[in-house]
């Protein structure tokens, strides 16, 4: 995605945001797991894990993931519990 522009105005005051969108995190399911990627051009951001999205102990996702083109990809197996995840810009 390319950059983000917002603007708000009001009979006093014009406000506008401008910003990069956040990369996405496509999710691909499979018979054996789920292949995730995202932007190769997302480096400041990780890959993350949790059991619960509100959770506060977001892991490091286990793997390494593959540069295949202008993109990551990597492949978790399923786990018996939920998995959630998110790419994280500290």
């Amino acid at each position: 995605m390319s950059g983000v522009a917002a603007t708000a105005t009001s009979p006093c005051q014009t406000w506008a945001l401008l910003g990069t969108a956040p990369p996405y995190l496509r999710f691909v399911p499979g018979p054996a797991g789920a292949a995730l990627s995202w932007p190769a051009s997302a480096t400041d951001y990780s890959l993350q894990v949790a059991d619960r999205l509100d959770s506060v102990n977001w892991q490091p996702a286990p793997g390494t993931p593959i540069p295949e083109g202008n993109v990551n990809n990597l492949t978790v197996t399923p786990a018996s519990t939920p998995q959630y995840f998110r790419l994280f810009k500290p």
